[in-house]
């Protein structure tokens, strides 16, 4: 775990530098604090964790390319779907961040390029990495007689399994998160503010394209985590 936050606060540290140039390491040690000591960490198992690198890389990634910094090659997305294929395998209900990263950079793209093709190509691309790093895990379930068990157990169990199925699916997501919020008071009050300031954030210093993909995969996060009726 601690391997993997180290990443993660990196990654943090790299993503913050993009729109505040002077700050200074020293504020996430407090931010993971804050992390560590919430309840959805204490109580959680460490899957999450294990996925946050990956996350966090691909935002950085997608941010840095919207941004005009470093614009994503083709190998870059087979690299960035390989990192959504490890957080499939790991944990499938976190897919939702790397969902928002692929639709906002092809939106990107086709704005831009007006080259349906080249987004097509990114999308394969992406999708190849995916299938690289599921690929050894299918192969072995298969070998062992377990692709029916992966199908039920890992995928429409995860998904469904959980909650009361009398409610809808939007009404699962909203209770779930209204429910974390309670449980992790001071995280989520960052959370709002965070999400706030990127809200009112000036356009010259973060175009429209970042602010969809923070908001996107902060909605699709959320889809794909609650939609089970659990967190």
């Amino acid at each position: 775990e601690w391997i993997s936050m180290t990443f993660s606060l990196y990654f943090m540290y790299r993503i913050a530098k993009l729109y505040l140039p002077k700050v200074n390491a020293g504020w996430l040690a407090v931010l993971i604090a804050v992390v560590c000591a919430s309840h959805m960490f204490v109580t959680g198992d460490m899957n999450e964790e294990m996925c946050l690198p990956f996350m966090l890389c691909s935002l950085y990634a997608g941010l840095k390319s919207l941004r005009g910094e470093n614009s994503l090659r083709l190998k870059d997305y087979v690299l960035h779907g390989f990192l959504a294929g490890c957080v499939m395998c790991i944990k499938l209900n976190l897919l939702g961040m790397h969902f928002a990263f692929m639709a906002v950079l092809a939106l990107d793209a086709l704005i831009r390029e007006k080259n349906f093709f080249r987004v097509l190509k990114m999308c394969a691309c992406f999708l190849l990495g995916m299938l690289l790093a599921a690929l050894p895990w299918i192969v072995w379930l298969g070998i062992h007689g377990a692709l029916d068990e992966l199908w039920d157990t890992y995928i429409i169990a995860n998904c469904f399994g959980y909650g009361q199925r009398k409610y809808s699916i939007p009404v699962r997501v909203v209770q779930g998160f209204l429910r974390n919020m309670r449980q992790n008071p001071v995280f989520s009050v960052l959370m709002m503010v965070g999400m706030a300031s990127m809200l009112v954030y000036p356009l010259k210093r973060m175009k429209w394209t970042e602010k969809l993909l923070w908001t996107g995969a902060f909605l699709a996060m959320m889809l794909f985590i609650y939609m089970g009726g659990v967190a």
